[in-house]
C-alpha cells in the first residue's frame, strides 16, 4: 500500500472563499443566526489584511463568533440548510481540482488529506465527489439534536496544523509529495511537502518547492499538473 498522501487547506484552496459563508448565509435566511457570521468573518480579515489583527488573533475571533452564534441552534436546522448547500455545491469548488487535480492523485494513488479550520458538515457536502482518506475539520458539538456553541480543537492555526501534520506522518509513516494551501497557517503543510502550491500572489516564505499562483488564472492548472508529474517521473 503506497504511504504517499497530498494535503490540502479547504478555503481558498479546494474551494473559492470561506467554505462556512453559504451555510451561514443561508441560516441568515432563515433567522436562525443572530448576526451575518460572513460579515463579522470579512472584518476580521480586513482587519488582518491591513496589519491590525495577527493571524492567529484573526481566527481567535472568528472562533468566538462560530461559539457565539452556534449555540442552541437546532441540528435539524442545519442539516436543512446543508441539503441547500449540497444543491449548489458545484459553484464554490475549483473545477481544475474536481476534474484534473484529484483524478491524477488517485490515478497514482496518492491519498488526499484534507486539514482545515472549516467545519466538518460543510466539507463533508463533497465526500461523494472527492476521495479524501483523511478529513481533519472542525467539528461543532451537538447535545440531543441542539448545538452547543463548543468546538473541537481550532486547526485553523499554524501551530495547530503542525501539530496535526507532524502526528499524521510519524503516526502512519507517510510521505507528503504534495501540498495545497493558500495562507501563512498553512506552512507546516508546505514545509513536510516535495512541493507546494499556494493559491496566493504574495509570497510569504521563500522555498525552492513552493510555487505562488492564482488558482483563478487559467495556466495554473497545466503549472501544477506539470509540477506534479515531473516530481512523480523522478521516483
Amino acid at each position: 500500500m503506497s504511504n504517499n498522501v497530498a494535503v490540502f487547506d479547504w478555503d481558498n484552496t479546494v474551494i473559492k472563499g470561506y467554505a462556512n459563508d453559504y451555510l451561514f448565509s443561508v441560516l441568515n435566511e432563515s433567522k436562525i443566526l443572530t448576526e451575518d457570521l460572513s460579515i463579522g468573518r470579512g472584518t476580521n480579515h480586513a482587519l488582518y489584511a491591513s496589519g491590525n489583527l495577527t493571524h492567529d488573533r484573526m481566527v481567535e475571533l472568528n472562533r468566538l463568533l462560530l461559539e457565539k452564534n452556534f449555540q442552541c441552534i437546532k441540528e435539524k436546522d442545519v442539516n436543512e440548510a446543508l441539503k441547500k448547500y449540497r444543491e449548489v455545491r458545484m459553484q464554490f469548488i475549483y473545477r481544475f481540482m474536481l476534474d484534473s487535480i484529484f483524478p491524477y492523485l488517485s490515478s497514482q494513488d496518492i491519498k488526499i488529506i484534507i486539514i482545515t479550520g472549516a467545519l466538518q458538515e460543510v466539507v463533508n457536502i463533497y465526500k461523494d465527489d472527492i476521495n479524501i482518506w483523511k478529513l481533519i475539520a472542525t467539528e461543532a458539538y451537538v447535545n440531543k439534536g441542539t448545538y452547543t456553541g463548543a468546538f473541537s480543537d481550532y486547526i485553523a492555526t499554524s501551530d495547530g496544523k503542525e501539530k496535526i501534520i507532524r502526528e499524521l506522518i510519524q503516526n502512519d509513516d507517510l510521505c507528503v509529495k504534495f501540498s495545497f494551501g493558500d495562507s501563512i497557517s498553512d506552512i507546516p503543510l508546505f514545509k513536510v511537502a516535495n512541493c507546494a502550491f499556494v493559491n496566493n500572489t504574495k509570497r510569504f516564505l521563500e522555498h525552492s518547492n513552493i510555487e505562488y499562483l492564482n488558482f483563478d488564472n487559467a495556466e495554473a492548472c497545466s503549472l501544477i499538473m506539470n509540477k506534479m508529474m515531473n516530481e512523480m517521473s523522478c521516483l
